[in-house]
């Protein structure tokens, strides 16, 4: 709970960071965090089912939007930026993949969601599509980016997808579509806050055996704020905690923590199935 609490601070500094680098940069971070935040208390205490219908309609729209960001590029492409293939040692590689193991490890929010799905049984179907198609996107992106402005400007580019948008230019017409993706950016920064806030609040509502999650909803937000307001002074911070305590952190919960409940639970309860209670 309190790291998915940490998550979602991490979550709502990048969307805010984005927004301030791209769009406006005057613009307070205070004001960034109150709008985020309030915006999706205001979704956490709908429930979870508009929270999934919103996701359905706003989902298929980003990764349209992303393909075609990335199709209207294809002229720029240079093979040769992706030589020299495996430079680096093996350990380096393992080293570098921690960070991307503890972003996709995030996903884990979703066996919090099976225990409201209709059809228990199929959701590790849904999960395994959408963490594969997830991943498959994310490493088209990284290689479009990686062909387009090579490894060392890259590394330079504080959002390069959104570099990568504003160099689309099809005639003299049909530019400027790095706006259209930011629009979509902010959708999906918007539910993913808002899955992540949902799962905190649930989670410590259950913890204190409180009768309904939505009166922690107002305390869990202040939470997300005072911790995004202190942990993060600049940019640099952010990239400190992400090379440095997150990839631990995230992997230890994810894989480690998950693995000690499932060895815990197949102690307890053997193979057979667990009955879950459906409130309402």
């Amino acid at each position: 709970m309190r790291f998915f609490l940490l998550t979602t601070a991490i979550v709502l500094r990048i969307i805010t960071d984005l927004l301030i680098t791209a769009v406006m940069p005057e613009t307070p971070k205070t004001v960034f965090y109150l709008v985020m935040l309030i915006v999706s208390a205001y979704a956490v205490n709908a429930g979870l089912e508009p929270i999934g219908r919103l996701s359905e309609l706003v989902s298929p729209l980003v990764v349209l939007v992303l393909l075609l960001s990335l199709a209207l590029n294809v002229n720029h492409l240079k093979l040769e930026n992706l030589k020299p293939v495996f430079q680096l040692s093996m350990r380096e590689d393992l080293q570098n993949s921690l960070l991307p193991g503890g972003l996709y490890g995030i996903c884990i929010i979703m066996g919090v969601f099976m225990a409201y799905h209709n059809n228990p049984k199929d959701t590790l179907k849904a999960k395994l599509g959408g963490v594969v198609t997830g991943t498959l996107l994310i490493i088209l992106n990284l290689l479009m980016v990686i062909m387009v402005f090579g490894v060392n400007l890259c590394t330079q580019l504080q959002f390069p997808l959104y570099s990568l948008a504003q160099m689309i230019e099809v005639g003299d017409f049909f530019e400027r579509l790095e706006l259209l993706v930011m629009i979509f950016w902010i959708a999906a920064g918007f539910l993913s806050i808002t899955m992540l806030y949902y799962v905190s609040t649930l989670g410590f509502a259950q913890l204190l055996k409180l009768p309904d999650y939505k009166l922690l909803t107002p305390f869990i937000g202040v939470a997300v704020f005072i911790l995004t307001m202190t942990m993060f002074r600049n940019i640099t911070d952010t990239d400190a905690l992400f090379e440095g305590i997150f990839p631990y952190l995230a992997l230890s919960v994810e894989g480690g923590l998950t693995t000690l409940l499932f060895f815990v639970s197949l102690f307890r309860y053997g193979k057979k199935p667990i009955q879950i209670k459906k409130r309402g």
